[in-house]
Parts: C-alpha cells; structure tokens; sequence
C-alpha cells in the first residue's frame, strides 16, 4: 500500500488511518515529522489527519501511542498535559510554574517576588 503523505510503498502493518475509515493510510514516519513539527513549529498540540484538508478528525493520543517514538510520545504527552493544565486554570493569572523548574500550581493571586 501506498503513504498518501510520502507516496512511499509499505506493507499494510506499516500503515496508520485516521479514524475517518477513508484510507488515509500514513506510514509512522510521515507521522512522526508531522507530530514533532507540530510540537517544535507550530507549538500545537492538535494532530488532524495529514491525508486531507478537508477531513476532520483528529490523531488521539492513544493512537499516536502506537505509532510514535518513546521520546516523541513524551514530549507530546507532555506538552498535552500542560496544555489541559493551563485551560484548568483559566485565563486569570492563577496557573503559576517555577521559572527554573516544571514545577506547576495555582495560586491566589500574583506572585510577589
């Protein structure tokens, strides 16, 4: 079968779909590059379907589980978590994380130091 990424030849255990069930068959290195740019270029943690513009859904975690390498699926793991940490705490100033440190909490109030 065919990457509709890359356009590289692979067997079919090579291949990823998104779950729109379209054979949007992508092989884990063309999904790779697409979660680390996400991650390091674009600073998102939102993976839709690289097959098509128009399809709408969404790699989950749990699929890219699957396909990504340990320290990709950490990073992205990570970089989830805090954007699900920092929508918890609103845009009132109460999320506080240690400048030197990932040390995170909420607080009341700004910090005066």
């Amino acid at each position: 079968k065919e990457c509709l990424c890359c356009f590289g030849d692979y067997p079919v255990s090579a291949l990823k779909q998104c779950s729109a069930g379209e054979n949007h068959n992508v092989c884990r290195d063309c999904i790779q590059r697409y979660v680390s740019e996400q991650l390091d270029g674009n600073g998102s943690t939102v993976f839709k379907c690289i097959v098509s513009a128009e399809c709408s859904c969404e790699y989950s975690l749990a699929f890219l589980d699957q396909v990504l390498s340990p320290t990709l699926k950490k990073r992205a793991n990570e970089m989830v978590a805090l954007e699900e940490i920092k929508k918890a705490g609103g845009d009132d100033g109460t999320l506080w994380q240690c400048p030197k440190c990932a040390h995170m909490g909420f607080i009341d109030g700004k910090p005066t130091w």
